[in-house]
């Protein structure tokens, strides 16, 4: 669905279509608390799919080696793991959990 030139997902509209579907054949009436209720469930579905790629990045950072403190964040580098630094691996780390790459140059 487009508004003013704005993409609501397809995920997001069907929370939303679904949401209202089960309102209306509960009661069989379109009022504002089934309208209300549709667009909590949208806003939410929205809310939780703009998480998941903060999600997964803070997972990938979490699984390479690096200490956390008020001041820093700190990578260290893996021998075990692909790349010739710490940064390079959290590259590697993030390029195949978006499926990305960009060959050096």
């Amino acid at each position: 669905m487009t508004s003013d030139a704005k993409t609501i997902p397809d995920d997001v509209m069907k929370a939303v279509q679904s949401a209202w579907e089960k309102a209306w054949s509960k009661t069989g009436v379109t009022n504002a608390e089934t309208i209300r209720d549709a667009i909590a469930i949208g806003i939410l579905a929205e809310r939780a799919r703009n998480a998941q790629p903060r999600r997964q990045i803070i997972k990938a950072i979490c699984e390479l080696p690096h200490s956390i403190d008020d001041d820093r964040v700190e990578f260290r580098f893996s021998p075990r793991r692909p790349g010739h630094n710490a940064l390079n691996q959290l590259i590697t780390q993030l390029e195949g959990l978006f499926g990305t790459s960009h060959e050096e140059a």
